[in-house]
């Protein structure tokens, strides 16, 4: 019951991507939800709406023009959803508890070192975005990592955090 992003890979044996042509079905009807789309080097994402109960398959065609079949993880009722996005100066992160627990705690650290810790009380279902300065940040990666109330990682997303302060006057 959540919009999920789903990133995918599509590559030959031997590791060199393949553009890949290809749908994204539902099980129970065979109707086409979507079309698949690969932004770079057999690579791409989409947002979809997965039901509990409900399951999904990517059909494609390989390079000798047989029909292939893919099939998605089922959709699990608990758990959380985590989705970042970053624009311009501010990291956005968005987060769905569906834990059955009130209480989540959310650290973002790089460098082995957290920088942005925060305690969250959060409905059930009920979406919670939250907004990090992202300026006085050094370049590289940043982790995200949502934790219930024992302390048990149960989301974890990485973002790429470009400040362009990596380059030096030589």
């Amino acid at each position: 019951g959540v919009v999920n992003t789903i990133a995918f890979k599509a590559n030959y044996d031997n590791g060199l991507p393949f553009n890949v042509v290809s749908v994204i079905k539902k099980q129970e009807t065979g109707e086409v939800m979507m079309p698949l789309t690969v932004l770079h080097d057999g690579m791409g994402k989409f947002d979809l709406d997965i039901r509990p109960g409900d399951k999904y398959y990517a059909e494609w065609v390989d390079n000798t023009g047989n029909k292939q079949q893919t099939w998605l993880p089922v959709a699990k009722t608990t758990g959380v959803s985590l989705k970042l996005t970053v624009q311009k100066n501010k990291l956005f992160y968005n987060v769905i508890n569906k834990t059955g627990n009130d209480s989540l705690h959310v650290l973002m650290y790089m460098y082995q070192r957290v920088f942005y810790k925060s305690n969250l009380k959060t409905n059930a279902a009920e979406s919670f975005t939250g907004v990090v300065p992202i300026t006085d940040l050094p370049t590289g990666i940043m982790q995200v990592t949502v934790f219930d109330a024992n302390w048990q990682p149960v989301a974890e997303r990485v973002a790429f955090i470009n400040n362009n302060n990596f380059t030096i006057n030589a």
